[in-house]
């Protein structure tokens, strides 16, 4: 039983979603830009240069081998974010199309708010992980840090 509801409005509420995940896309896309910019300067400087102080050179080997792995998971993260707000877009044009269908009840056209969620799930993969490995990316150079014998005080030599 089809619907008096216009199809215009289908077609407005969900092109409005798709707007919507494409700016988060182009934004995710933009960061993302910014951020391998910072991994990629950071990571050159690193290898260019040595510490000035010798008991620095444990945290200086730590973060030469710790951010090109947190670069890697952050486009890895933002990745997943962006093919699955690829593929609900897919799926609200895939959705409309069929509401154009007379023999399909309107209502059933419009899209799920904010998608499915599994959809959500992967799309809120880059804001939730990629600080969740800022967080341990600092834990592990603090530990190693701290860790390090030049963290340690120099004993006090006892008085004669």
């Amino acid at each position: 039983m089809a619907n008096p509801s216009p199809v215009s409005d289908v077609y407005k509420i969900i092109r409005g979603q798709v707007e919507h995940v494409d700016n988060n896309l182009g934004q995710r896309v933009i960061w993302l830009v910014i951020a391998q910019s910072f991994f990629f300067g950071a990571y050159a400087s690193l290898i260019n240069g040595k510490p000035a102080k010798p008991e620095l050179d444990l945290i200086h080997g730590a973060l030469i081998k710790i951010l090109p792995i947190a670069a890697l998971l952050t486009v890895l993260f933002t990745f997943i974010d962006v093919i699955s707000s690829i593929v609900y877009m897919y799926g609200l044009r895939k959705k409309y199309e069929a509401s154009l269908n007379t023999d399909v009840d309107v209502d059933s056209a419009y899209p799920n708010i904010t998608g499915s969620k599994a959809q959500r799930f992967f799309m809120h993969a880059s804001p939730i992980l990629i600080p969740l490995l800022f967080i341990t990316v600092w834990i592990i150079l603090l530990y190693v840090q701290y860790k390090s014998p030049a963290a340690m005080p120099a004993p006090t030599p006892m008085p004669k």
